[in-house]
């Protein structure tokens, strides 16, 4: 008798112990909900995902931001052409309006083939033709208006006989009025006062003139 219930005894202790066993091998597999519930079930790449796109979204507004910053610059060199000034624009190449005859004749490098004089109302003129084709008006002994169709006398802002249209607009803006000739007048200050002369999108002649 006394046997048997040790038998028993020993039975009990060891089942007791087999289910101790069983709930630490479910607790380290993770197979206890209580312990399951408590853990994120979160896709462990969505946080890798998440930076990814974030790096990417930083990197086209960079790219998106200099593109923007390309175009501003872009704007901001393609600028009006300044305003036109009596006492700088009206000359070409060496000469300008109000010279003497004697500083338009150490200037000129041409011939002079032509000279004509004439008097109207009291008031002398005369008229100065060279072989390169360059044409001065004086009045009173200064120089009133020339007018050249050589690319040797070039305007203060670079423009000269032989240059295309769209260079007359790049250094001088839109004119004031074009006629049927083709001659593109600017009026600054309300007077025409600078000419040019276009043929087949080519500039012939230039000519520059003084308030009379």
């Amino acid at each position: 008798m006394h046997r048997i219930f040790k038998i028993i005894l020993i039975s009990l202790i060891c089942f007791s112990l087999a289910g101790c066993a069983l709930k630490e091998t479910k607790y380290i597999n993770g197979d206890d909900t209580g312990i399951n519930s408590g853990i994120d079930a979160t896709d462990p790449g969505s946080s890798e995902n998440d930076g990814g796109n974030e790096t990417g979204n930083k990197s086209n507004e960079l790219e998106n931001n200099g593109s923007k910053s390309s175009e501003d610059g872009a704007k901001s060199e393609v600028s009006e052409p300044k305003p036109f000034v009596l006492d700088e624009d009206l000359a070409l190449g060496k000469l300008k309006v109000n010279q003497t005859k004697e500083e338009v004749e150490e200037a000129m490098e041409a011939t002079l083939i032509k000279s004509e004089e004439e008097t109207t109302y009291g008031i002398k003129s005369e008229y100065l033709t060279y072989d390169d084709g360059t044409y001065i008006h004086l009045v009173e002994g200064k120089v009133y208006s020339i007018t050249v169709a050589s690319s040797s006398h070039p305007t203060p802002r670079g423009l000269k006989v032989g240059d295309s249209a769209s260079e007359i607009e790049k250094y001088y803006g839109k004119p004031a009025d074009i006629t049927g000739e083709g001659v593109w007048i600017y009026s600054p200050r309300g007077y025409d006062l600078f000419f040019v002369t276009v043929k087949d999108n080519v500039v012939q002649s230039i000519k520059v003139s003084q308030v009379m």
